[in-house]
């Protein structure tokens, strides 16, 4: 297990609080070049499925064009606030 994996148990806590709090999570991911983290979130998406989408980047884009990614695809969802 890479350190990222250790990561995976709080982050489905966290999205598990926010059931019912909001419509949904969009996690942009650009951990292309760790395959073990991605089958770790493409479980995810598969279980909370409706509630998470995972954007698969294929390269490092930054952090700031990552959320900027995210924020749109929630606006084009018709997201009133991200």
């Amino acid at each position: 297990m890479n350190e990222r994996n250790a990561e995976i148990p709080l982050l489905k806590q966290a999205i598990q609080s926010f059931q019912g709090q909001m419509e949904g999570v969009i996690i942009v991911d650009s951990s292309f070049d760790l395959p073990e983290f991605r089958k770790e979130l493409q479980k995810i998406e598969e279980e909370f499925a409706g509630f998470v989408t995972v954007i698969w980047d294929t390269e490092d884009r930054g952090g700031g064009e990552s959320l900027s990614h995210g924020s749109r695809l929630a606006v084009e969802r018709g997201a009133t606030w991200v």
